[in-house]
């Protein structure tokens, strides 16, 4: 895969995908130096399923060939085009899978039983699996059209009891190396079919296998004659592939993007590796430099180690002793409600209003002095004794050294840079942003081994975690009124709570939980953040639950008893309600009298001057207010003063409609 700039692949947040659904669809070519290379294809195939199986066994897997006049005669649900015989219709793998895999790898090596291999191995394969036209690399190109366009087809096809596909990848083998043959009419025609596979979101991924594999040597480069060259073999390659280049060398269209893969010949030793990379799914949160200062950086990538793509169910008992089970449901934004761009408004909120700003004005906020995001610089180190763990949000997130980049060293660098952070006993200071389109934030980077026992990170290997730091309005704070104090020393000037605290501990005590809390924060260590069980947490039933939390309230009544039963803790504790009883009601009474002179202003700005009531202040409270704020008495006498003028009403609203009349009438309003 070409090397792509940094914060390419999560630019966009609203594509991060959670019910993760893989397909892929292996599609060979077979020609006849294709069949000696049919037991390594199949054996990898094997272990790449074996391999899906244990990490996404929900992957979706077929397996078609082109050029093979074999047919899916038996089978009246797979329907295919001349030349291509579908061994496994793209579907989620299972047992038959493994299966059919295995029977054709036994078929063809069936032979002499002590060695277990067939000295007729290639003469089988040609039976299991027989080619259309002799002259594959003659036929290669339409081939090639009507297996990725039969690919197509069935990724876009709604299957039964199979979920969407989101993401959807055609390997394809071949060891032919003219997918056109300089015919330039077929060149555009498969380039259009690539081009209609990218708008639907669907990867090709060519594997081209070396013609005459079984010629090479060891280290799997070609045998070299005396007159050849390092240099000549290798330009020898790059011309061979150049119609390969140019084919995947085509306008992406409307979009602009697309995958442009690394056109190269692999040896079938390489081709397990490279066929497993690209079947992983990305696990990590982010990949950016980690720069220290001006010209020295090293590359890093964030990985989630307790998220998965897929979510479990999860029972608890709540504070009744009741079982409850819990979901996780994503809700998309996607709806039938359909916003044009002109009716949506962005806006950035400052204090308590919104102020509306363009795509000018966004793109300028987001520059931050920064041109090359996403991107970790940092900005100084301190010691881990200063780390306060309760500033902390957010999970952690495990740095490594990212080794697959053009910088060179870059693991060296990483260590190089752990080992100095565990040896001063320190933390590094960071301040970026992760992803092209976030907002900046600071971080520490904290190596693992310092920080085992405070941050719980005693399961993650060594290496760096991030821990994000929140900003002011992110951390629980004191009551207002506490932060308005002038000194702290009114709420405890002397360690009371303090001198409380040790005098009343009872030996082994246990910080017993929030009854109405606990199995909230249950749901969210179980199931959020996958932590798990204790092997003794998972053989408690409801009644050891139970004997628990009677344990624990017994224990707050024997504190209790020796607070009261002791006349020094129990004075502490009467020295520390008055305080906080002080305090508390200081505020109150403060915000009862705010409330109460708010309430006498708005009263007197409603009702001043009930008694006279003239047709200029009629009309200023019917501009303002409508006249409501005019109370039955006020209006009846303001009626009765015109002498009869002014009809009267039977309520408000009626007297309201009268004095409005009155005032048009004679032009007061």
């Amino acid at each position: 895969m070409e090397d792509q700039k940094y914060g390419d692949e999560s630019e966009d947040e609203d594509n991060v995908i959670y019910n993760f659904h893989e397909g892929i669809v292996l599609a060979i070519h077979l020609s006849p130096t294709m069949y000696k290379k049919l037991p390594a294809l199949f054996s990898t195939f094997l272990l790449l399923l074996k391999t899906l199986i244990k990490s996404m066994p929900k992957t979706g897997l077929g397996i078609y060939f082109s050029n093979c006049s074999k047919e899916n005669k038996d089978d009246d649900q797979i329907q295919s085009s001349e030349g291509i015989f579908k061994l496994i219709k793209l579907g989620d793998i299972n047992q038959t899978t493994l299966k059919v895999i295995d029977r054709y790898i036994k078929n063809a090596t069936r032979g002499e039983p002590l060695m277990g291999i067939s000295s007729r191995e290639k003469e089988l394969w040609a039976e299991l699996l027989p080619a259309l036209e002799d002259d594959a690399e003659l036929h290669f190109g339409e081939s090639l059209y009507r297996i990725l366009h039969e690919a197509m087809k069935d990724f876009n096809k709604p299957t039964p009891k199979t979920d969407e596909y989101t993401s959807k990848k055609i390997f394809f083998f071949t060891d032919c190396l003219k997918p056109y043959n300089e015919d330039n009419f077929l060149k555009e025609k498969i380039q259009n079919k690539l081009r209609e596979l990218n708008s639907n979101k669907i990867t090709v991924y060519p594997f081209i296998l070396r013609p005459h594999d079984d010629d090479d040597n060891d280290n799997g480069a070609p045998i070299k004659k005396e007159d050849d060259t390092e240099s000549q073999v290798y330009q020898d390659r790059y011309v061979q592939l150049k119609e390969f280049r140019e084919l995947f060398d085509y306008p992406a269209g409307a979009e602009g993007k697309k995958y442009l893969p690394v056109i190269d010949d692999l040896t079938l030793d390489a081709l397990e590796e490279k066929l497993i990379k690209h079947t992983t799914m990305r696990n990590y949160n982010f990949q950016c430099p980690l720069i220290l200062r001006n010209g020295f950086q090293i590359p890093v990538k964030g990985l989630n180690l307790l998220t998965t793509a897929e979510w479990k169910r999860v029972k608890f008992y709540n504070s009744n002793n009741r079982l409850h089970y819990a979901f996780r449901k994503n809700i998309f934004a996607q709806d039938n409600l359909i916003i044009e761009d002109e009716d949506i408004v962005k806006a950035c909120k400052v204090g308590d209003q919104f102020f509306p700003y363009n795509e000018e004005t966004f793109s300028e906020c987001l520059k931050f002095g920064e041109k090359d995001a996403p991107l970790l610089r940092v900005i100084g180190a301190r010691k881990f004794t200063h780390v306060t763990k309760s500033h902390t949000i957010n999970k952690s997130v495990f740095v490594i050294a990212d080794e697959n980049t053009k910088e060179e060293s870059s693991l060296e660098r990483f260590a190089a840079l752990y080992r100095s952070l565990c040896e001063k006993q320190m933390v590094l200071l960071c301040w970026g942003m992760t992803r092209k389109r976030s907002n900046p934030r600071i971080y520490y980077l904290v190596p693992t081994t310092i920080a085992e026992e405070q941050f719980f990170f005693k399961k993650f290997p060594q290496s760096l975690a991030m821990i994000e730091i929140p900003f002011a309005d992110e951390i629980r704070k004191a009551p207002e009124y506490i932060d308005q104090l002038e000194s702290l020393d009114r709420v405890d000037g002397s360690g009371m709570l303090d001198s409380l605290i040790e005098d009343s501990t009872v030996p082994h005590f246990k910080t017993f939980p929030n009854p109405a809390l606990a199995w909230k924060f249950k749901v969210m260590e179980e199931h959020i953040l996958q932590v798990e069980l204790s092997e003794k947490e998972q053989t408690q039933n409801i009644g050891d639950r139970q004997l628990e939390v009677d344990d624990m309230y017994q224990q707050l009544l024997e504190m209790k008893q020796k607070i009261e039963s002791n006349p020094i803790t129990s004075a502490i504790v009467q020295k520390l309600v008055n305080r906080y009883n002080c305090i508390s009601n200081d505020n109150e009474l403060k915000r009862i009298s705010q409330e109460s002179q708010t309430n006498a202003n708005k009263k007197a700005k409603i009702v001043g001057s009930q008694l006279t009531l003239s047709d200029s202040k009629v009309a200023l409270y019917y501009k303002e207010y409508g006249l409501t704020n005019c109370t039955n008495d006020m209006l009846k006498k303001y009626i009765s003063s015109k002498g009869g003028v002014i009809k009267g009403g039977r309520n408000k609203g009626e007297m309201i409609s009268n004095i409005v009349e009155y005032l048009n009438k004679y032009n007061l309003l």
